[in-house]
């Protein structure tokens, strides 16, 4: 597996469209996450940079997706930057779905951060029993729960260098 960083104006197609799937598969199971019009294109670009876009593949299909930041003053205003990685919209074909995929997003994520030599990985997502235990078995803390805008997110970090120690 790889963590294909974007390199061309219609890989966000391609973003908004796993995005879109993911959100749909999501609302079939009474989950909903997302709404289609925060997945557009437009809305995308307006939030993340195309450097940051990274796609999961195999050798033949691109499995998943996931933004990858070194800076977030929306969600994590009080951290210095330079010293983390902050990781957005980690999505997962839901044909992929269970396979461990979102796994293996986090752990090629947690290499870029240590290549680049910092010392966190951070994420929010919404407050789930299913995602924080998710996160949570992934290795990643609790930080707090906090409203940003109209959303309640719960905050995750993950300390790369003692997750390097314990390897």
């Amino acid at each position: 597996m790889h963590l294909i960083q974007a390199s061309d104006e219609s890989q966000w197609n391609v973003a908004s469209n796993i995005l879109k799937q993911v959100a749909l598969d999501l609302d079939s199971r009474n989950k909903r996450l997302w709404n289609q019009q925060q997945l557009e294109e437009e809305e995308l670009k307006k939030t993340y940079k195309l450097e940051e876009l990274f796609f999961l593949t195999d050798s033949t299909r691109i499995i998943g997706m996931v933004f990858i930041q070194s800076c977030d003053l929306l969600f994590w205003p009080h951290v210095n930057q330079g010293e983390s990685l902050f990781l957005h919209k980690l999505a997962v074909l839901p044909a992929n779905r269970g396979n461990g995929f979102g796994r293996c997003i986090v752990e090629l994520a947690v290499g870029v951060a240590r290549r680049r030599g910092l010392s966190w990985v951070r994420l929010d997502c919404d407050v789930r029993p299913e995602l924080t235990q998710y996160y949570e078995g992934l290795g990643f803390s609790l930080v707090d729960v906090v409203k940003v805008l109209s959303f309640e997110v719960a905050r995750y970090q993950l300390f790369v260098i003692d997750e390097l120690r314990n390897r």
